[in-house]
């Protein structure tokens, strides 16, 4: 029997209609990426945190007259972290001594510090008050050491 594709009448369908759900919204990867996150973090927290590696040795350059084992022990660097090493402080400690010039560092990993010391050099004397003082060519009064060569002598009445 022939089927009527008549416009009076409805074609029947052969197919189910699949109903349309929502579409389900994948919680996972957004889970394993929040999860990735905070591991990242706790991580870096803990790298920044824990003392390791720590500085085992301090080794002091380019010293003539300071004693370079109390050099190390001024800066302070001997146990703390190679990754946050407070540089700004050691600085500021090794500079109040008025034999030095100039102080730079370098890390030796895994666990030495290298501190390169700039002593400051005699260049002549001033006199006050009968006594001698060291000084340097930018005029700081050194606590000892003699100019090697000539030298000049700035008196003071």
């Amino acid at each position: 029997m022939s089927k009527d594709r008549s416009p009076r009448r409805r074609p029947e369908r052969t197919t189910t209609r699949i109903a349309a759900s929502k579409p389900k919204r994948r919680r996972w990867p957004l889970v394993i990426a929040f999860l990735g996150l905070v591991l990242a973090a706790g991580g870096t927290y803990a790298v920044v945190r824990i003392p390791w590696p720590a500085v085992a040795e301090v080794r002091v350059r380019g010293t003539e007259v300071l004693d370079p084992v109390a050099l190390a022990q001024l800066s302070g660097l001997e146990g703390q972290s190679m990754l946050r090493l407070p540089l700004a402080q050691a600085r500021e400690r090794l500079l109040e001594v008025p034999q030095i010039k100039k102080v730079t560092f370098g890390r030796s990993w895994p666990a030495a510090v290298t501190i390169r010391i700039d002593e400051r050099k005699p260049w002549g004397f001033w006199a006050v008050g009968g006594r001698d003082y060291p000084v340097d060519d930018e005029g700081v009064v050194l606590a000892g050491g003699a100019p090697s060569s000539l030298f000049a002598r700035i008196v003071e009445p």
